[in-house]
């Protein structure tokens, strides 16, 4: 049975609305992270259960919320092309976004072992590379019907295609002229794997939108929420009223937040915010606090 939980005395003692003003001193950047990290947990919580997978997912988030920290260490990492990223003592990685990603060796690995189970190619029996050794293109026998044929055209019928690995020739191209011949072969890539341009709504970002999430409190709710879920609660909106917009007047403060939490977790408006945020990415270096100051200007 769902508690109710109507009176401040029965909130949890970790939450102080306070201790959240540390978000200001983040970076931009910094702050997305953290917002990612309750999105995530809410998201585990809501998919697998409080017993289940989805508390053993994000168990340490959980631990560092319910002791009162409002800066969760660690991240599940904010796609964020401006920074470089080497993790786990990893050998260095090329940046990358959500739609454009350098090849990893992980990945080739994988379509080398599936080109052998399509028989593209195989080892030359006369060869070293049966013995194990990859020194000499010449200890391959390729299938001459796939020599020129793309790596992303799928080999079987049953396989549909959904990426396009392609090289870039960084040395010999100025980015102007990348950018013309990507323009001009996304659409022709698109007919000739069947895969037309995916529509998603566009919800209005803007340079509001980062200080909007803090003015809303919008990381805090999710704690709370977070906290519903473990302990079968349900607080009422009154309460969450006043605990998150002690001093406001406004009539419709309820209603705000409702719509900020369902916004922020909307795939589409992520995207949007990525996108807008890619193409200012000053927002993400810039402190919250100057990020709240310039919209409240």
């Amino acid at each position: 049975m769902t508690k109710r939980i109507n009176s401040p005395e029965l909130l949890p003692p970790w939450f102080q609305l306070e201790k959240y003003q540390a978000l200001l001193d983040l970076t931009g950047r910094e702050f997305l992270e953290q917002m990612e990290i309750r999105k995530f947990t809410l998201l585990m919580l809501e998919l697998y259960g409080v017993d289940d997978d989805g508390g053993a997912e994000c168990g340490d988030y959980i631990d560092e919320i319910l002791s009162g920290e409002v800066v969760i260490k660690g991240g599940i990492g904010y796609h964020i092309p401006h920074e470089d990223k080497t993790q786990n003592g990893d050998r260095p990685r090329l940046n990358q976004s959500d739609s454009i990603m350098p090849l990893y060796y992980a990945e080739l690995w994988m379509m080398d072992a599936q080109a052998r189970r399509n028989g593209i190619y195989k080892a030359d029996p006369s060869s070293f590379l049966e013995q194990g050794s990859i020194d000499r293109y010449d200890d391959l026998l390729i299938r001459s019907d796939f020599i020129l044929s793309s790596v992303s055209i799928p080999v079987n019928e049953d396989d549909t295609a959904c990426d396009v690995i392609a090289t870039i020739l960084l040395d010999e191209s100025t980015d102007e002229e990348i950018l013309a011949n990507l323009k001009n072969l996304l659409p022709k890539w698109r007919k000739q794997l069947s895969i037309p341009e995916p529509v998603f709504e566009k919800p209005r970002v803007g340079e509001s939108t980062l200080p909007k999430i803090m003015s809303d409190c919008l990381i805090p709710a999710m704690d709370l929420m977070i906290w519903e879920l473990l302990e079968g609660a349900k607080i009422t909106q009154a309460l969450l009223e006043r605990t998150l917009f002690p001093d406001s007047l406004r009539s419709s403060v309820m209603q705000t937040l409702r719509r900020g939490i369902k916004t922020i977790r909307d795939n589409g408006h992520e995207r949007a915010f990525k996108t807008y945020l890619d193409n200012n990415p000053e927002q993400y270096d810039r402190k919250m606090s100057d990020n709240m100051a310039l919209y409240i200007k």
